[in-house]
């Protein structure tokens, strides 16, 4: 009985602190959530600015709020949406959705990854997908994405432009 009581106590009050942690975090993500949705309604008042991105052949879109990056956007054909949410000058959000070509005349199929990041480090991840049509364009993964490699690339390019 003596050694239970200890275990006991150092598990319950482990448990406590990733309860603790996890309502953090959800605390954290619905904050972000609340900004993608005034970003997204236009409550936040955005100017843009367009950068080529000669390297990897794409227009990226910075979307500023009071002369500071809020959102950065690029698309790759019509397959690749990638839509950067940033506060405070760190990458909060990614949503990244894949969808094919609609070349059927109906609606194509889309996988949307909502990545929430805290510290440089994803915090939690959602997955949906729409399955109707036909599946043609498997090219894109997020697999193959390094999206703090690409967002540190996009501020780089904002920095030199701005220069």
């Amino acid at each position: 009985m003596k050694k239970f009581l200890p275990i006991l106590f150092s598990t319950l009050t482990s448990w406590t602190h990733v309860t603790a942690q996890h309502e953090t975090d959800s605390l954290y993500i619905s904050s972000i959530d609340s900004i993608i949705r005034l970003t997204e309604k236009g409550i936040y008042p955005l100017s843009y600015k367009h950068i080529k991105d000669s390297s990897n052949y794409r227009m990226v879109n910075m979307g500023l709020h009071q002369g500071k990056i809020v959102t950065i956007t690029y698309e790759n054909v019509d397959c690749e949406r990638t839509l950067f949410y940033i506060k405070n000058d760190s990458l909060v959000c990614v949503k990244y959705i894949l969808s094919d070509p609609d070349n059927r005349s109906s609606l194509p199929p889309r996988t949307t990854h909502i990545i929430y990041f805290k510290n440089d480090k994803p915090i939690q991840t959602t997955v949906s997908k729409i399955w109707s049509g036909a599946k043609t364009c498997d090219f894109f993964s997020v697999d193959k994405k390094d999206f703090l490699k690409e967002y540190y690339y996009f501020k780089t390019l904002f920095i030199i432009k701005e220069n």
